[in-house]
């Protein structure tokens, strides 16, 4: 409909990838996914190859189009944070207040869903919970498929708050931020949590290697690889120095990501365009 439009009215109609869906599809789908992934990129392909321009949150993103076949002129613009919002301040009472006890805490803040893989996650914590005492929470909305694996486990440490309108007070209770993606593009979640003081342990998809090092600022893990995703685990919570030292570098990352800064990029590409 906005291509139709753009058309009508003689517009110029510049596109945002916010996922890549055909990668979506090929997690989500089973054995079906094998097939479907290949009819959305086509389908996608279409779609963006009608379009003036295309954006894309990292470059690596830009990379992925061109190798899907889509030439079309891309800009890219980097997904913001507000950064009066995402910080660290508050965190020593961030716990209390969730009615969470005082102890480790590991956490998830985004869609639960295939692509993003809760499966490791899961697994991973519990082999970290044989060895220390911690707790788990989890944030955003969940396919059904998941649900059993999640509700009703808080005496395992495993505490889901299901969608919630503010996602800040969350974050701050989490000593350590788990991205168990098998697919991403910027990964705003991982940044927010970062510009929150969490230390980060995510997997090396989309842009978050362009802004994670690792041994840095955070640990990379293989994907669906939880026995790994555990021992990054239990190397933070044994090492409280690392952990804080993760947590400043985090935030100091996460400011090169003002979304003011987002916001003249935008201005900018848009300017251009008309």
């Amino acid at each position: 409909s906005t291509l139709l439009a753009g058309r009508v009215l003689r517009k110029k109609v510049i596109s945002y990838v916010h996922l890549f869906g055909w990668e979506v599809a090929r997690y989500n789908f089973g054995f079906a996914g094998n097939v479907l992934w290949r009819i959305v990129r086509f389908i996608e392909k279409h779609y963006y190859s009608k379009s003036t321009s295309i954006l894309v949150s990292y470059k690596g993103g830009a990379d992925k189009l061109r190798s899907a076949g889509i030439y079309n002129p891309i800009d890219v613009v980097p997904l913001g944070v507000d950064l009066k919002r995402f910080n660290p301040s508050g965190r020593e009472h961030a716990k209390a207040e969730l009615g969470l006890e005082d102890k480790l805490t590991i956490g998830y803040c985004g869609r639960i869903s295939c692509e993003k893989d809760p499966l490791t996650l899961l697994r991973g914590f519990e082999l970290l919970r044989r060895k220390v005492d911690c707790n788990l929470i989890l944030v955003g909305p969940i396919l059904r498929r998941f649900e059993r694996y999640v509700r009703g486990r808080e005496k395992e440490g495993i505490f889901y708050f299901g969608v919630v309108d503010d996602v800040v007070p969350y974050l701050k209770a989490i000593d350590i931020f788990v991205m168990p993606s098998l697919t991403e593009t910027m990964s705003l979640a991982t940044v927010e949590a970062m510009a929150c003081g969490c230390a980060t342990v995510a997997t090396k998809v989309g842009a978050i290697p362009e802004y994670i090092v690792n041994g840095e600022n955070g640990f990379f893990f293989p994907r669906r690889n939880y026995f790994i995703l555990y021992e990054r685990l239990l190397n933070l919570a044994n090492d409280d120095g690392l952990r804080k030292e993760f947590g400043r570098k985090g935030v100091m990352t996460a400011r090169k990501f003002d979304f003011k800064n987002t916001v003249d990029r935008l201005v900018e590409v848009f300017t251009s365009a008309s």
